[in-house]
């Protein structure tokens, strides 16, 4: 009796330990976790250089430049006399003087012991002279007149032309008269002064000392005096005699 229940226990025990060791047929199997996929990163494309297959660009337009007038080295006045006429030719070179720009013939005029034709010279954009008493002032890079001004009417001493381009102004004496005359460089007279002093006599050189001082040597001046001058203030007209 003790046997048969000793085989019973045993028997027991076999089937617990079986039914540890053995997992149920209907459990569930745990599955790994799934990793989701790794967005790869957005790269920004990059700028397109001009010029590259497929890109848009704007056209590039280089500014306009204005062409450069053509301004003469020099200036060749020839003076010429012609069945007692007198007229001058003038002729432009480059600067090698080798290719001429232009030429420009003045007016005959009646030939008197003093020139009536005579070089004034350059201002900006201009090349002035006169001509019979005439102010003309010809386009520096073509040699035609852009104006010209009457009311001069004298003829020119040795050294008796300024062109004061600060002041935009000609300053002319002539020697027989007048003593003084001025023009704007577009041409309009901003005054004339026929004698300063009937005691100063010919008028033959002009020197600019100062924005409105100007200096007019005469060939004689008070008791026959030589080779005298005056300052004149070109701002009202005044003048004073200038002691030797």
């Amino acid at each position: 009796m003790k046997r048969i229940r000793f085989f019973a226990l045993l028997a027991g025990l076999l089937l617990v330990l079986t039914a540890c060791a053995v997992p149920a047929a209907n459990a569930p199997q745990t599955q790994p976790p799934t990793e989701a996929p790794t967005a790869e990163p957005t790269q920004e494309p990059e700028p397109t250089e001009p010029g590259d297959a497929g890109a848009s660009t704007e056209p590039t337009v280089a500014p306009t430049q204005e062409p450069e007038a053509s301004v003469p080295g020099e200036v060749r006045f020839e003076r010429k006399y012609e069945d007692a006429k007198e007229y001058a030719v003038l002729t432009a070179v480059d600067l090698s003087g080798s290719t001429t720009l232009w030429t420009y013939t003045t007016g005959k005029y009646d030939a008197t012991e003093l020139d009536r034709t005579s070089p004034i010279g350059m201002a900006p954009g201009l090349y002035l002279l006169n001509e019979g008493g005439t102010v003309t002032a010809l386009d520096a890079g073509t040699g035609e007149v852009v104006w010209q001004n009457d009311e001069f009417g004298g003829c020119l001493g040795l050294d008796a032309a300024v062109i004061d381009v600060e002041g935009n102004r000609v300053l002319l004496s002539g020697y027989y008269g007048p003593d003084l005359f001025a023009c704007d460089l577009q041409g309009k007279t901003l005054f004339h002064t026929d004698s300063f002093d009937s005691d100063y006599l010919w008028p033959h050189s002009l020197s600019l000392d100062g924005p409105d001082q100007l200096t007019i040597h005469f060939e004689m001046g008070p008791d026959g005096e030589e080779g005298v001058a005056i300052a004149v203030d070109l701002s009202d007209l005044s003048f004073t005699s200038i002691d030797k």
